[in-house]
């Protein structure tokens, strides 16, 4: 897992994704939503035709803001992980 940020979806913060693919400047994300009733994250999915299919996207290798990380046992972004993204928040809102 990584976190990121794309000017694309500036409201969603963290913006976090498993990578799927790497390329020499890009990689693909399959991206996890954060769950509002307990705050656990969950892949991401759409629908193509009549078939549910994970959400995946390409990106620049430079919009990964953090460092590869699992997720805990509870789903949620590990506590190191989550100081680095609160120095981050004030790099990219304020």
């Amino acid at each position: 897992m990584v976190c990121v940020y794309s000017k694309e979806f500036p409201r969603e913060w963290p913006q976090v994704g498993q990578i799927a693919d790497i390329g020499e400047e890009s990689l693909t994300v399959r991206w996890y939503c954060q769950q509002k009733d307990d705050g656990a994250f969950d892949p991401m999915h759409i629908t193509k035709g009549k078939k549910r299919v994970p959400y995946t996207s390409t990106m620049a290798k430079s919009c990964v803001v953090t460092e590869p990380f699992k997720l805990t046992a509870r789903r949620r972004i590990p506590q190191k992980i989550n100081a680095i993204l609160d120095v981050k928040f004030n790099d990219y809102f304020e």
